[in-house]
């Protein structure tokens, strides 16, 4: 059986926290986010040579704008987004003779549950997190795509 068929075009790489508290306690590790990464190239590197042999293709990474702007105790978070918006901008020059296009998206602040895993369950710590602002929502981030 083969995982990604031969006649893929398009690939969204948005490799998210899981739904099981320890795992996505563990996601939220330095050591965790690093995997994530390392996953989001990993998916890339398997898929992209498909797109090749068909034609052309789109790869669209979510990144954030934490990627070129760090913030305050975000120090691996920022550095693995940064990752994500070296990699985008690479792929772009690289594949663009392959009529494969590369587009990065960089929410700013957005409100998910990664502020609570971040903070260990700490509710009101992650919270204060959004104080003052009115922070993107993850249905603002998908309206991308309609």
């Amino acid at each position: 059986m083969e995982i990604w068929p031969s006649d893929t075009h398009y690939m969204l790489v948005q490799l998210r926290m899981g739904k099981a508290a320890a795992l996505k306690e563990y996601l939220a590790t330095e050591q965790g986010i690093l995997i994530r990464d390392a996953s989001n190239f990993e998916v890339t590197r398997i898929i992209t040579p498909k797109m090749i042999a068909a034609g052309g293709g789109h790869v669209i990474n979510i990144g954030s704008i934490a990627g070129t702007e760090p913030y305050e105790n975000g120090a691996v978070y920022c550095a693995s987004k940064h990752a994500v918006h070296a990699i985008s901008q690479a792929m772009r020059a690289d594949l663009l003779s392959h009529r494969i296009k590369v587009t990065e998206i960089r929410p700013g602040m957005v409100e998910t549950e990664f502020s609570e895993v971040r903070f260990h369950g700490d509710k009101e710590r992650a919270d204060r997190v959004y104080d003052g602002v009115e922070p993107l929502t993850g249905e603002d981030i998908a309206e991308v795509f309609n």
